[in-house]
C-alpha cells in the first residue's frame, strides 16, 4: 500500500475478529483485452488460433501458466526442458505464436539456449519469444539482457504479461503458419 500509495484500513473487534481494507481509485479504463494497438489490434487472440508453448522447470508453474493462457484462448504445450518440449512438438503441425521461457532451466540449460534450438528448428530467428525469470544474479541479468528478448521479472502480474504477449504477437509480418520443424 505505501508503494501505490493507497491506504490501508484496519476494523477490529476483540474476540470476533479483523477486517484489513485497501482503498483504491475509481477507474473507467478498459480491460488490457480491450484496449486497441495502433494496428487496430487487441490483446485478446482468437480462440485457438496461436499456440504458446511454456518452458519452465516447475510443475506448478507449468499447470499455471497453461491454465492462464488456456483461458485466455491460446493453445499451450509446456515442459521443463528443451528436449521434453521438442518430444511434445513431433507430432504437431502448428507453428508456434510465441515461445515463453524461465531462464534458469534443468540440467545447466537456460531459455535462451531452448529459445534458439527451437527457432532453429522452425527456421525463423524471429519467432516471438520472452524471458521470465526470478534470478537476480548480476551475470545472468546481463546475459538475459543482451539476448535481445523480451526479460520479465517475476513475479509477473497477468496484465503485465498479457500486454507482453500482445506486443510480441502483434509485431507486423507475425503469421500462424502450419509447418512442423525441421528434421534435426
Amino acid at each position: 500500500t505505501a508503494l501505490l500509495n493507497h491506504p490501508l484500513g484496519l476494523r477490529s473487534t476483540p474476540g470476533r475478529g479483523s477486517v484489513f481494507s485497501i482503498t483504491l481509485p475509481y477507474s473507467d479504463a478498459r480491460p488490457a483485452s480491450e484496449v486497441p494497438f495502433a494496428d487496430g489490434t487487441t490483446a485478446a487472440p482468437a480462440q485457438g488460433s496461436a499456440l504458446v508453448l511454456v518452458i519452465d522447470d516447475e510443475l506448478r508453474i507449468q499447470v499455471a501458466m497453461r491454465n492462464l493462457l488456456q483461458g485466455w484462448g491460446f493453445d499451450v504445450i509446456t515442459a521443463g526442458s528443451g528436449d521434453e518440449l521438442m518430444n511434445q512438438l513431433a507430432n504437431r503441425p502448428e507453428r508456434p505464436a510465441l515461445i515463453i521461457s524461465d531462464y534458469r532451466l534443468r540440467a545447466n540449460e537456460n531459455g535462451i539456449q531452448v529459445i534458439e534450438r527451437l527457432r532453429s528448428e522452425y527456421n525463423d530467428d524471429d519467432m516471438p519469444a520472452m524471458l521470465i525469470t526470478g534470478d537476480t544474479a548480476p551475470e545472468r541479468l546481463r546475459e538475459a539482457q543482451e539476448s535481445a528478448l523480451l526479460l520479465l521479472h517475476k513475479p509477473v502480474p497477468d496484465s503485465r504479461l498479457r500486454a507482453a504477449i500482445a506486443h510480441l504477437m502483434s509485431r507486423p509480418g507475425r503469421h500462424a503458419e502450419t509447418s512442423p520443424p525441421a528434421s534435426g
